[in-house]
């Protein structure tokens, strides 16, 4: 008996000696090399971040400086904290070209060997890596009132030289807004995986955010620009303008049907017999992906030859309808992408529920259609 604990006794004392010869080695990302079989520690996977201007509101051609303060996180143990292991290596932050805006001075910043160490979040007196990025808008029309955004991307690594690995990359986001009177950047003045008490959240997306947060960005422009005189019908339409869907559906309550059709374009709604073609029709559509598409535009094709010979629809709406949903030239030339197709369960309330930031009413159930019509057939 004693002979087995003396024999344990030498093992743990050898494991332990062997912890404190290889442990800061194994650590230390500085000394990991794959030649040598070492393991660099991991970089950080996460960024809490900030995003914001020195204003909200700016006209077609102001110069915008756009600040991003970084910070890393190590990575999540559950939903818990950050794991505070630093990395020393290339981090690069970089602004992404678009074609609404011209960068006037640096498009991305380059620092070599950055200790993330030392910017770690939720830590005492830890700094905050800081970069500025200038920019001007270009000047738009109505077609292209709509919400687009600023993605800053980040890398980080790769792990070591001569490492197979891919460098850690990250996505930083920030939303703004066209309209008449010019442009309304969103301010991400934290990151979202924050919660109240200083720990992370258990998100990991850098776009939730932003994201979350666009409707008060819309009802900022559209209370501006209904103050000054545009109609609530022209910002519903531009609504739909920006969110770039063709919404459909049918609806049946007891006896009482319906069909609707919603665009940036038109909205119709037509109330017919439960047994109607086209009523039919939609509860034939598939719901595999395959073959989804295709039956989609089939259908919306023959429901709007029915909307125009009801009147519910004009010809000339009629013809750019169908050229919407066929993704014809139009689109491109809106500098939109084919819109896409969705199928609604019931009515299509984004809107409404922006309703209490709004200084206007929108307006619900039949007043929100352009045309309604009824078919007894």
């Amino acid at each position: 008996m004693k002979g087995r604990f003396v024999k344990f006794l030498s093992m743990v004392i050898i494991a332990a000696t062997l912890v404190s010869l290889s442990g800061c080695d194994f650590l230390d990302p500085n000394n990991g090399d794959s030649s040598s079989g070492g393991i660099p520690a991991e970089p950080p996977h996460f960024i809490c971040y900030s995003i914001t201007t020195d204003k909200t509101d700016y006209g077609y051609g102001d110069e915008i400086e756009i600040t991003a303060a970084i910070q890393f996180n190590g990575g999540y143990r559950g939903t818990n904290h950050h794991n505070e292991v630093g990395f020393s290596g290339k981090f690069t932050v970089c602004l992404e070209k678009s074609s609404r805006f011209e960068i006037l001075g640096n498009e991305n910043y380059i620092f070599d060997n950055l200790n993330t160490g030392d910017y770690i979040c939720c830590k005492g007196n830890s700094e905050k890596i800081i970069v500025k990025f200038k920019i001007k808008f270009n000047e738009v029309n109505e077609e292209n009132y709509v919400t687009d955004l600023f993605e800053i991307k980040t890398e980080m690594g790769p792990l070591y030289e001569r490492s197979s690995a891919n460098p850690i990359r990250n996505s930083l986001t920030c939303y703004y807004i066209f309209d008449s009177q010019g442009v309304i950047v969103q301010q991400i003045p934290s990151s979202h995986k924050h919660k109240e008490s200083g720990h992370h959240d258990d998100r990991s997306g850098s776009f939730y955010d932003a994201y979350s947060h666009k409707g008060e960005l819309i009802a900022a422009s559209y209370n501006r620009e209904y103050e000054s005189g545009v109609s609530v019908e022209e910002l519903i339409d531009r609504y739909y303008n920006m969110q770039n869907y063709v919404y459909y559906y049918k609806r049946q309550i007891n006896e009482e049907c319906y069909l609707t059709y919603i665009s940036s374009g038109v909205r119709f709604k037509i109330y017919v017999p439960k047994d109607n073609e086209y009523a039919k029709l939609y509860e034939e559509l598939p719901f595999a992906d395959g073959a989804k598409d295709e039956a989609e535009k089939e259908y919306l094709e023959k429901l709007l030859s029915f909307a125009l010979e009801n009147g519910a629809i004009a010809e000339k709406e009629y013809n750019a309808e169908i050229l919407r949903i066929s993704g014809g030239e139009e689109n491109v030339e809106n500098g939109n992408s084919s819109p896409k197709i969705s199928r609604f369960y019931g009515e299509p309330t984004e809107l409404w529920k922006m309703q209490d930031e709004l200084v206007f009413t929108v307006p619900t159930g039949d007043d929100f259609y352009n045309r309604v019509i009824f078919v007894e057939e």
